[in-house]
């Protein structure tokens, strides 16, 4: 029973991973709730290192997966979490300089056997342009443009499958014959997910990976 206790709650503090956070997530002009922010991705740091012992453990297979996919779910979300610091940090997030007031439609009327009718919609300009909000999609492709986490393509292509996988939290979203969890969420998917997060947190974006900071992160690479 002490070691099940120890391979459970033996997980690194959430104040030792607000250290490492608050290296790269630092206020500025354009972001100022980097308090919690940080705070929030180190509770779900500390989760996920709680997740990637308890998958070691002899547990019921199907349980095995569902905490394969909360891994990867809230994986990404963390990751999402930085990217939105980062473009917004960086003044790369979408931005609009019209909002909407109202939309007119016209009556409908057919046309060659087809009822067709027109939409109007009417635009006010801001004095200042609005933040739009962008998807996890559009956060990447922005990511990837501008390079945020450095030159290597292959982590944007690994970011963009776990993109995919992250929308499995919808469970009607189902493509094709047997899309299920049990066949999506598997060791490799896993594993996939620790290599992306190990190259988000040792990019630019904070420290230089050091001896400290390898300990921290060493769920990631077992």
């Amino acid at each position: 029973m002490d070691e099940e206790n120890n391979i459970f709650w033996d997980v690194k503090t959430v104040v030792s991973y607000e250290v490492f956070f608050n290296s790269g997530i630092k206020e500025n002009d354009k972001f100022h709730r980097t308090y919690d922010l940080v705070k929030n991705l180190a509770y779900n740091v500390q989760y996920l290192e709680f997740i990637s012992k308890t998958v070691k453990c002899e547990i019921h297979s199907v349980i095995k997966t569902e905490l394969t996919k909360t891994f990867v779910i809230t994986g990404m979300s963390i990751i999402e979490s930085i990217l939105y610091y980062a473009l917004k940090s960086k003044n790369l997030h979408k931005t609009d300089p019209y909002e909407e007031i109202t939309v007119v439609n016209s009556n409908e009327k057919k046309i060659n056997g087809v009822f067709i009718k027109v939409e109007t919609r009417l635009l006010r300009k801001l004095k200042e342009n609005r933040e739009v909000e962008m998807n996890l999609d559009s956060m990447l492709k922005k990511t990837e443009k501008n390079k945020l986490f450095g030159e290597d393509q292959t982590v944007y292509k690994q970011l963009n499958h776990l993109r995919k996988l992250r929308n499995k939290i919808h469970l009607y979203l189902i493509e094709e014959n047997l899309d299920h969890d049990l066949n999506n969420f598997k060791i490799e998917e896993l594993n996939l997910m620790k290599k992306s997060l190990e190259k988000v947190f040792f990019s630019e974006l904070f420290e230089s990976p050091n001896e400290k900071s390898l300990k921290l992160f060493d769920f990631l690479q077992e």
